[in-house]
């Protein structure tokens, strides 16, 4: 199988991801305060929305183009983290559970796009006209995140189970 891995091959100091990882430490050590929380949290939906819009719309809504999912992230990220700290133990286990999951998701993810892209959808960057008709399509673009999870998450929560693999997935 021929993967392009090329993007993942950028140094983390110098990634346009900075951000994510700067925000979700503080986030984690609760720097911000509740009011503060709030308004992020009313920020990322706001920006989840407008993307929502604009991607409904292919981006010809000239106002809402090129919006970063840098605002919804943390807004999604704080609300998350609002429902586990007001939930039982019993649901706090499971969200536990499931971000266990996390980084061998986001290691694994690029290989299941392509995989996606190429027996799924038939489009690969060798075909450039489909492959860009699939990738501006909102439905792929939303589905795909939410099927790559589902098929990931018992995947990697099996193969922590496994000692051989545990080693491996942290």
């Amino acid at each position: 199988i021929n993967f392009r891995t090329s993007f993942i091959s950028q140094p983390l100091i110098s990634s346009s991801y900075l951000g994510f990882f700067i925000v979700g430490y503080l986030i984690k050590v609760n720097y911000f305060n509740n009011r503060q929380q709030i308004i992020l949290i009313i920020i990322g939906m706001t920006s989840l929305i407008l993307n929502l819009v604009d991607d409904l719309f292919y981006g010809k809504i000239q106002l809402f183009n090129n919006m970063d999912p840098f605002l919804y992230s943390i807004g999604i990220y704080l609300l998350i983290k609002k429902i586990v700290e007001k939930s039982s133990n019993d649901k706090i286990e499971i969200f536990t559970t499931l971000s266990g999951a996390s980084l061998g998701i986001y290691v694994l993810h690029p290989f299941i796009y392509e995989l996606m892209d190429k027996y799924v959808y038939g489009a690969t960057a060798d075909k450039w006209q489909s492959f860009l008709q699939l990738m501006n399509n909102p439905i792929y673009m939303f589905s795909l995140p939410i099927i790559t999870y589902l098929i990931l998450t018992p995947i990697i929560l099996l193969l922590k189970r496994i000692k051989l693999t545990r080693v491996f997935i942290p």
